[in-house]
């Protein structure tokens, strides 16, 4: 089953999970139990605030935060806005 959106975020979750689906033809995206999308049932991402912490996602080995208003990653933590290179 392919998600194409996803609802309840108050940062737009669901406009990105619908470029990232379309954009991304060849990956699978998909709701897990934690965190809030999986691509290719490998990669965990949880989307929030530049506030959010990793508690929801520490268990997953290969999990990333993205988060809303910081300019540079560090470790797992993705910014928001370099989703927007996917289309």
């Amino acid at each position: 089953m392919t998600v194409y959106f996803i609802v309840g975020f108050g940062i737009y979750i669901t406009n990105i999970c619908k470029n990232i689906n379309y954009r991304m033809t060849r990956h699978r995206l998909r709701l897990p139990k934690t965190g809030d999308f999986w691509v290719d049932d490998h990669y965990l991402f949880e989307v929030g605030g530049k506030n959010k912490k990793s508690k929801q996602i520490r268990d997953e080995p290969k999990a990333y935060i993205v988060l809303d208003d910081i300019e540079t990653g560090y470790f797992n933590q993705i910014p928001l806005w370099l989703f927007g290179f996917l289309y």
